[in-house]
């Protein structure tokens, strides 16, 4: 489903397919990629190396690079990024404020396309994704375990408390050339 501006894709992995995502986060954390705190965040992330996933994740990036081609048009790098960011909101770990995924200007390339898929193994209640065009835009969808989001990274986001369980993503960035 196509709205405004991002993609959601509900159910995208079966239950099935999220454990085994979700069992390869708990073990695989990279040793040598590390995320780049963000100001405000409070949220536990670590970096999975994409080699760690085999091809578990061959039909996110089709999916990412075919909606990219049916609407946006981003000229995308066609190689996969080195990691992947597990996210676990709970406990006192439960938010990230409004921020957008854009790279420091002056950098070689840029952040174009997020995706966000979440692999929560539990149900929880907060932690609800928001999106912001002049308003705020919450993401339902997204609290569903398998669901995919796709958006341009330039869109401000935030992801508000948990107020009890735990909520996994996993996300991940599309970069290209820059932005001219």
């Amino acid at each position: 489903m196509f709205l405004y501006d991002w993609y959601v894709v509900k159910q995208f992995y079966s239950d099935n397919e999220c454990d085994e995502l979700y069992d390869i986060c708990q073990t695989q954390q990279s040793q040598i990629l590390k995320d780049s705190p963000a100001a405000g965040k409070n949220v536990l992330t670590s970096v999975i190396e994409m080699d760690r996933f085999n091809s578990t994740l061959d039909k996110m990036f089709r999916m990412i690079h075919d909606v990219n081609k049916n609407y946006y048009g981003f000229n995308l790098f066609e190689t996969r990024p080195l990691g992947m960011n597990y996210n676990v909101y709970s406990g006192s770990q439960n938010e990230y404020p409004y921020h957008k995924d854009c790279n420091v200007p002056g950098t070689s390339c840029d952040s174009k396309l997020t995706a966000i898929l979440n692999i929560s193994k539990e149900k929880y209640t907060g932690g609800e994704f928001v999106m912001f065009f002049g308003y705020d835009k919450h993401m339902p969808e997204l609290d569903e375990r398998g669901t995919l989001l796709i958006f341009p990274s330039y869109t401000y986001h935030k992801v508000m408390p948990v107020t009890s369980g735990s909520r996994i993503t996993l996300s991940t960035w599309l970069q290209g050339p820059n932005f001219k």
